[in-house]
């Protein structure tokens, strides 16, 4: 794999780009999108791109720094909404099944 001048010092800057990924906070009001987004400036910051342009003008899409990167982020932000989602009660509709007795520990 040749190098690409415009790659930035990836393998010297990852705990920091690492830092950022997790530092990412999941608001309850967040989407997808705006989570997508605040992805994106972590990796606008860091200069890291998805892929690269080849001679012939297609992509390759499938470049480390990039997956890494990605990965991280969406391992963290799955197991903060599952623990988001874990700790807050669902609504009184959605509860339990059946009539709620008159003696409850809840």
């Amino acid at each position: 794999m040749k190098n690409i001048e415009n790659k930035p010092a990836f393998n010297q800057k990852l705990n920091e780009i690492y830092r950022d990924i997790l530092g990412i906070e999941v608001k309850s009001t967040d989407s997808f999108k705006s989570l997508t987004n605040k992805f994106y400036e972590v990796m606008r910051k860091w200069g890291i791109k998805q892929g690269t342009w080849s001679e012939d003008g297609s992509i390759c899409i499938c470049n480390a720094e990039w997956n890494m990167c990605f990965q991280i982020f969406k391992q963290h932000k799955i197991i903060s909404f599952d623990v988001w989602e874990c700790l807050k009660t669902p609504p009184k509709d959605l509860l339990a099944y059946g009539k709620k007795p008159k003696k409850s520990k809840i």
